[in-house]
């Protein structure tokens, strides 16, 4: 989920959560059994205002403990 820019992943078994990346403005996350991908404006980012980012499932397994 996003909340303030924050992207959390959750781990449902016990309700763990960790914030996994963050990013300024209107942020959309989408979770796969690969990974976490997000994207978010830049404000003021001109031509190319558009950033993705990607977080492995390894990734997230580590951030999770």
């Amino acid at each position: 989920y996003v909340t303030g820019g924050a992207v959390h992943v959750v781990r449902l078994s016990d309700g763990r959560d960790r914030t996994v990346g963050s990013a300024k403005g209107f942020v959309v996350a989408r979770l796969t059994s690969a990974g976490l991908a997000y994207a978010w404006n830049v404000p003021g980012g001109g031509a190319k205002p558009g950033r993705v980012a990607w977080v492995t499932a390894a990734e997230l397994a580590k951030a999770l403990g």
